[in-house]
């Protein structure tokens, strides 16, 4: 290898991310950034990036977390309450730089997805929020 820029002594061992098998593990949330888009209601949502802490290996888990409104379907208001509840995140805290999500945790189930190869996507992980009890 080249002086001009000093490759890590593992080098040759760095190999893809790969997702988990179906299951409950330890994550924690890295960065949340509101999207620019919209949703055809008008709502906004945030890019929730989470690292699963119980397997460094394993891939980013990307989840979109949509902002009720006055226009919502009750389901997206759901999926919202169950996130906040897994992650002890409290809605009055959320603002538009997604600071009350950094760092937050949970112990939550990741569903395995295969990769798909029609439309060329990997295979990945899914958060699977827990139902309200």
């Amino acid at each position: 290898m080249s002086d001009f820029i000093p490759m890590p002594d593992n080098f040759n061992d760095i190999k893809e991310p790969a997702p988990v098998a179906d299951g409950f593990y330890a994550l924690r949330v890295v960065s949340a950034k509101l999207k620019e888009n919209k949703t055809k209601n008008g709502e906004v949502m945030f890019r929730i990036d989470i690292e699963n802490t119980d397997n460094p290996d394993c891939p980013t888990i990307f989840h979109n977390l949509i902002m009720p409104n006055q226009d919502t379907k009750p389901f997206t208001a759901l999926m919202m309450k169950r996130f906040c509840l897994a992650f002890d995140v409290n809605p009055s805290e959320i603002d538009p730089a997604g600071s009350c999500f950094q760092g937050a945790e949970t112990n939550c189930k990741l569903k395995y997805v295969a990769k798909d190869e029609e439309g060329g996507y990997p295979a990945k992980n899914e958060l699977v929020l827990p139902e309200l009890g």
